[in-house]
């Protein structure tokens, strides 16, 4: 339960610090993807300096900014993408389990997929597509690990007939 309130906590903080960002800046639409893949990214890093846990800390990240979309004009797709990059990059900077954090952070998107206008399914897939391309830029291997713990309705199809 504290562990909830502290995920609000933080997730309410990053929408505060967005909603500035995004009211005050002309090309969010350019950049808002960049935006929200280093405030996810800076989100995990947080886990050197807080007992909130991996999963916490994801779901933190994904809530807090998406919490954001009503205020910016920007393609939400774009942003669940960039969140899930960051989140899957800043996991990995930390050296922690990228794998619990992408899955993490895809279940986070199915709570805020009414907020970005998109069904369930689809905010999940933009926040895997994002994890999967960041996997990319770590390795195969990272790949393979992110994509095996991810559930198979957010892989993209050209992924899911790889595995079979």
């Amino acid at each position: 339960m504290r562990g909830q309130k502290r995920v609000k906590r933080i997730a309410k903080a990053l929408e505060k610090a967005l909603t500035s960002v995004w009211g005050t800046a002309k090309d969010m639409q350019t950049h808002g993807s960049e935006v929200a893949r280093q405030t996810a990214r800076g989100t995990m890093h947080a886990k050197n300096y807080t007992d909130l846990d991996l999963a916490q800390l994801a779901r933190s990240a994904v809530l807090g900014i998406a919490s954001t979309f009503g205020r910016a004009r920007m393609d939400p797709r774009d942003v669940l993408r960039g969140t899930g990059y960051g989140v899957v990059q800043g996991a990995g900077e930390t050296g922690t389990d990228l794998a619990k954090a992408a899955v993490q952070a895809v279940e986070a998107a199915r709570e805020v997929a009414e907020q970005a206008s998109l069904s369930e399914k689809e905010a999940a897939a933009y926040v895997a597509q994002g994890a999967l391309e960041a996997a990319a830029a770590m390795g195969t291997e990272v790949v393979a690990q992110v994509m095996a713990s991810l559930p198979e309705d957010v892989l993209p199809p050209d992924l899911e007939e790889q595995e079979r």
